[in-house]
């Protein structure tokens, strides 16, 4: 099998397991009232980690949503298993920004965040210009013209990882 194929197919299974993944997660409700379904951050996980489906809740970096967001199902429509314009993508960029933002910026290590991008993929380019910034300014130390690596005062000097 050539890899174009091996490749095709390899995106076919991550594709399907995603699927199982929404299949077997609850709804979410968003704040407009409507309810979506939410999907894990890995295959054979149920719901959002932060949800604590699976016994325990998922606490790092000073949050509940951090693997959800930094590692979670974006990465799909980023690495292009999902097309930006199905369904599936916007559920997840909705319970994104539902869940694991604040005016489009993600709670911890927003530079890892690949929502921004998935905006330009989308043709909206305001919402792309909104968190990339956003999230920039946000970590920006005005004392040392250095970034912070977290909104919440920790870890200074992380300019390598923030360029």
């Amino acid at each position: 099998m050539g890899y174009a194929r091996e490749a095709e197919a390899f995106r076919q299974a991550i594709r399907q397991a995603l699927k199982q993944a929404f299949a077997r997660s609850p709804a979410v409700l968003l704040s407009d009232g409507r309810s979506i379904p939410s999907c894990p951050p890995w295959a054979g996980g149920r719901g959002h980690m932060a949800m604590g489906l699976e016994g325990n809740v998922s606490y790092t970096h000073q949050t509940v949503y951090s693997r959800d967001s930094n590692l979670g199902p974006l990465y799909t429509i980023f690495t292009e298993v999902l097309d930006p314009e199905e369904q599936m993508a916007q559920w997840l960029l909705e319970a994104h920004y539902e869940y694991m933002c604040q005016e489009g910026i993600a709670f911890s290590q927003p530079y890892y965040s690949c929502h921004p991008q998935l905006h330009l993929r989308r043709g909206e380019n305001k919402a792309f210009l909104k968190a990339f910034y956003s999230g920039i300014t946000s970590l920006a130390d005005r004392e040392t013209y250095t970034f912070w690596e977290h909104l919440y005062g920790e870890s200074p000097h992380k300019t390598h990882e923030e360029a």
